[in-house]
């Protein structure tokens, strides 16, 4: 699964590590997607 390419600069921002963003980003997903339907691209 590909991440935003702005993530880590928003993990940095926020305090949190790349590797942390990136388990939150892959938990966020299937959520968003059950909100707005499936998307392939971030």
């Amino acid at each position: 699964m590909k991440t935003s390419m702005i993530l880590p600069w928003l993990a940095s921002r926020a305090g949190v590590s790349d590797r942390r963003a990136e388990e939150l980003w892959r938990v966020a997903c299937p959520q968003a997607e059950g909100f707005a339907g499936e998307r392939e691209e971030p």
